[in-house]
């Protein structure tokens, strides 16, 4: 596990935390987080990291992500719309790192600005590709 928030860039503080917040968690379903189902990692992380931090009395914004990230690399666990906000662009830059999210980025909005789509049309997309980057699990990019 800490080898998983190493990777993603989490300090020492993000990681003691998520860590613990996940040992506290096995302890109170009694399983380890590698068995628990879908229902229960959405149950876990909650809809919101306010709500997270509320229901778990942990800084949500600074656990939960951390939390998702070692559902998504060791579980096979995939954020969806029941876990409300997702920042999706960080997210992907955690799990893939920043040199494939920003290659798959420019793969898409290059053709996009050529084909004369402003730069507004362009601005939300580092998102929403990161979105379905981390839904199809791959920083790859087919054109």
């Amino acid at each position: 596990m800490r080898a998983v928030l190493t990777v993603t860039g989490a300090d020492v503080r993000a990681c003691n935390l998520a860590v613990w917040f996940l040992l506290r968690q096995m302890h109170r379903r009694r399983a380890a987080f590698w068995a628990w189902s879908t229902t229960e990692w959405i149950e876990i992380l909650c809809p919101s990291s306010a709500l997270f931090g509320h229901q778990h009395h942990v800084n949500g914004p600074y656990c939960r992500p951390y939390a998702l990230a070692v559902a998504y690399l060791l579980c096979n666990f995939t954020p969806g719309m029941a876990l409300g906000t997702v920042h999706y662009h960080w997210f992907a830059i955690k799990v893939f790192g920043k040199p494939q999210v920003s290659q798959a980025i420019k793969r898409v909005s290059d053709p996009l600005l050529q084909w004369g789509h402003g730069t507004d049309g362009v601005i939300s997309l580092p998102n929403e590709l990161s979105k379905l980057l981390v839904w199809n699990r791959s920083p790859q990019v087919r054109i």
